[in-house]
């Protein structure tokens, strides 16, 4: 079996999940992703020439559709990677 492991830029490891979908549910529910999170956007800068902009400004109240759509270039411009790991068990 395969789980995918979570990993933060500065917090390394912070979970393991069974799929892509449940890591960006893991991320929601244990609050590392919220209206909040910066999302770095190298295309636009606000007036500090700034390209760190929260999730809420860029896809306003319906940002969750719009993060849970996200592939993991958009999730690493968020800082959080994933590797996929194999589980070994028992045999019996």
């Amino acid at each position: 079996m395969k789980v995918i492991l979570i990993v933060e830029d500065s917090h390394g490891s912070i979970g393991v999940a069974a799929s892509m979908t449940a890591a960006k549910h893991f991320l929601l529910a244990t609050n590392w992703v919220n209206a909040y999170t910066m999302l770095y956007v190298e295309e636009r800068e606000d007036e500090d020439g700034e390209h760190w902009f929260p999730l809420i400004d860029l896809y306003g109240e319906n940002w969750k559709e719009a993060y849970m759509g996200f592939d993991t270039d958009l999730l690493a411009d968020m800082g959080f990677y994933f590797r996929e790991e194999e589980v070994y068990e028992e045999e019996t």
